[in-house]
């Protein structure tokens, strides 16, 4: 996510950009995640969610309910997963991640996030 963010400094305030990091950090913790999730291609997964600002630095969503629902099954399917709504519920602390899914999955703005998503985990 990009955005801005105020400075105060001793000559005055500035408005300064703020983007995602190219460049994810060393220390992206993955070792509180079940163990489907923490895989090396899950790893590489969620560095790339990392670094477009979808996730933080322990792999829990910033997005909102109904993109998190579609970023677990677009993540699944990468991985091959066909079992995985309880992790994902349950890392993010968010029940019925499914249904949620099930409802969105007929938006617009639900297809137009999935494929936002899908160029992001090509």
């Amino acid at each position: 996510m990009s955005g801005s963010q105020v400075l105060i400094t001793p000559q005055g305030m500035q408005v300064q950009q703020v983007t995602p990091s190219s460049t994810p950090p060393d220390d992206i913790c993955f070792e509180h995640l079940p163990e489907k999730l923490r895989s090396p291609r899950a790893q590489e997964l969620w560095r790339e969610l990392y670094k477009a600002g979808y996730v933080d630095s322990r792999c829990i969503t910033t997005r909102s309910r109904t993109e998190s629902a579609i970023m677990a099954k677009e993540m699944a399917d990468k991985l091959g997963l066909t079992r995985y709504w309880n992790e994902f519920s349950e890392l993010w602390q968010m029940s019925n991640l499914k249904a949620t899914y099930n409802k969105s999955y007929n938006t617009q703005s639900g297809w137009d996030f999935e494929k936002k998503l899908k160029s992001i985990l090509a």
